[in-house]
């Protein structure tokens, strides 16, 4: 009987680097409709105005 031959897992490969995963990060924050974008500008309006209001 013959004893079958170890194999080492490959190391796994890293395709993107620092700069990849910096780029995929960005591309995963800013995924999302006009919607989503518009009610986001919205809100920071409304923000900005009572933070205006309440500093005066």
């Amino acid at each position: 009987m013959s004893t079958p031959a170890l194999t080492t897992p490959a190391a796994p490969l890293r395709p993107f680097g620092y700069g990849g995963f910096l780029f995929r990060a960005l591309k995963l924050a800013t995924d999302g409709s006009w919607t989503y974008y518009a009610w986001m500008t919205f809100l920071t309006a409304v923000w900005l105005t009572g933070a205006h209001a309440w500093a005066i």
